[in-house]
């Protein structure tokens, strides 16, 4: 990070040799003028398609299943129901199809493209995302196969048998952060909660375990499905954050990786493990917080230039370049 950050402060966010899109700044055209409606419009037309068709799509298809019946009511406990029989992929695609259309014919009346410049540069917008799209399709290939797997229980029962039940919340907790980095964090929530609360109520009545075992085994299943959320090259969110910020999804793992494992380890060893053995949720915090200012304090490194304007972007051509 800290290369990455005197990169960014020299004025050359890219890496050196970078052709991702987003980070060509030299190519980038000014910004034309236009009206707040030709965005604000599509994105309302996205949300409240999206809202009612959930809630015909899913309320056919729960009359369909029977769960439902066909003169139901409009209620709260009817709308909920309807969420969830609905088809999301369809209606999401409907809509943002809807919102696209919106959006073109918005940009003609305004009279800042023709159809055919509008749908152009529609076209473009979705190639500058193309690479994304095939990243998340790959990564919930990966997510389902490691579920058919069944990578989850396996884990768990090959590091579960034969060890103190004390650490079975720092064991959850390293185990999730290992799932949920090569699978993603939903998955890993849906996967590991069924196990681990069997587990950690079965411990804590063979044992002298301490009242709040069994949350600490939850909150463990929790934070470390967090964890490959915030840092996996694979997980939804670490490659749209990557794709919006415009920078390379390798490089914004590597950067992220430092910080989201000191945290883990950190939580490992002066959170779960000590849960397990009673200590105090209150001294956790505590040591972890203490423990954190000193590693900044002494494993961390200022920033040259901190606070000073940086290189503006359009001469970051004319700088040489760090490595990450």
């Amino acid at each position: 990070m800290l290369m990455a950050e005197r990169r960014a402060r020299a004025g050359q966010p890219a890496l050196n040799g970078s052709d991702y899109p987003l980070n060509a700044l030299e190519d980038r055209k000014e910004p034309e003028t236009g009206s707040i409606w030709t965005a604000f419009v599509p994105v309302l037309v996205l949300i409240v398609y999206a809202f009612a068709g959930f809630y015909v799509n899913g309320t056919q298809n729960a009359v369909a299943a029977g769960a439902l019946p066909a003169n139901a009511r409009f209620s709260p406990s009817t709308f909920s129901l309807a969420f969830s029989y609905a088809d999301a992929v369809t209606v999401l695609l409907r809509a943002s199809l809807l919102s696209s259309l919106a959006a073109i014919f918005l940009v003609r009346a305004a009279g800042q493209r023709d159809i055919a410049g509008a749908v152009a540069d529609w076209l473009r917008g979705a190639s500058v995302i193309l690479p994304t799209v095939v990243m998340l399709v790959c990564a919930w290939a990966l997510s389902t196969v490691l579920g058919e797997l069944g990578t989850a229980y396996y884990l768990v029962d090959a590091v579960s048998g034969g060890l103190p039940s004390a650490v079975l919340p720092a064991l959850i907790f390293v185990i999730c952060c290992v799932i949920s980095f090569a699978a993603g964090s939903f998955g890993c929530m849906v996967v590991v909660m069924p196990i681990a609360v069997p587990i950690a109520l079965q411990a804590s009545m063979r044992g002298t375990l301490p009242d709040g075992f069994v949350a600490a085994c939850i909150a463990a299943v929790l934070s470390g499905s967090v964890f490959g959320d915030h840092c996996s090259p694979v997980t939804d969110t670490t490659i749209l954050s990557s794709l919006g910020s415009g920078c390379p999804n390798p490089a914004h793992v590597e950067t992220q990786l430092p910080y989201a494992l000191t945290a883990a380890g950190l939580s490992a060893a002066l959170g779960y493990l000590p849960a397990g053995f009673g200590m105090s949720p209150a001294l956790s915090l505590v040591l972890g917080l203490a423990a954190s200012v000193l590693i900044v304090r002494f494993a961390g490194k200022k920033v040259e230039g901190a606070g000073k304007a940086c290189v503006p972007a359009e001469n970051h051509s004319a700088v040489s370049g760090g490595s990450l």
